[in-house]
């Protein structure tokens, strides 16, 4: 997966992860939080970009905690949809063949593949995702399970 600009469709994406299976309404505040706190942690290795679009309709005019970078996030308003504004973000970007669309909404699929993005369905990604994380685990591991930082003792011979 290689993209300069993740766009991804915020409910499709959590509709489709196991890991929210049956959330109801009231647990999609928490949900969101973790989606981004997911996306934000494996963020560079997936893009340099990420824009995570909600529909919003019931959270006009509240006070979102500011994404950590490179995680930015936007509500539609009620006139709008979340696939209205991932469209336009698709049709105005400067280079969309560097940009990659989330979403399993087939419609919308096809008017990003249209404006010349690139676009994946929300399983094949979350595989990926998974991917990432694994990887940046593997890492972090590797890193923690290095011996001691060598002194400048250590690089004179002993006597």
């Amino acid at each position: 997966m290689t993209a300069r600009w993740l766009i991804i469709d915020g409910y499709s994406l959590l509709h489709h992860d196991p890991a929210f299976a049956g959330i109801g309404p009231r647990g999609m505040a928490a949900a969101r939080e973790q989606l981004i706190t997911r996306l934000s942690s494996a963020g560079r290795t997936l893009a340099e970009r990420i824009t995570v679009v909600f529909d919003g309709g019931g959270f006009i005019g509240q006070r979102l905690p500011q994404a950590p970078a490179p995680v930015e996030v936007l509500f539609s308003t009620s006139s709008e949809t979340a696939d209205t504004i991932i469209e336009r973000l698709a049709h105005s970007a400067t280079r969309a063949d560097e940009l990659l669309v989330i979403t399993s909404d087939r419609a919308e699929r096809v008017t990003v593949d249209a404006a010349g993005a690139q676009s994946m369905g929300c399983t094949d990604f979350l595989h990926e995702l998974a991917l990432a994380e694994n990887t940046l685990r593997r890492s972090a591991s590797g890193l923690m399970q290095r011996g001691p930082k060598p002194t400048l003792g250590d690089f004179f011979p002993k006597p």
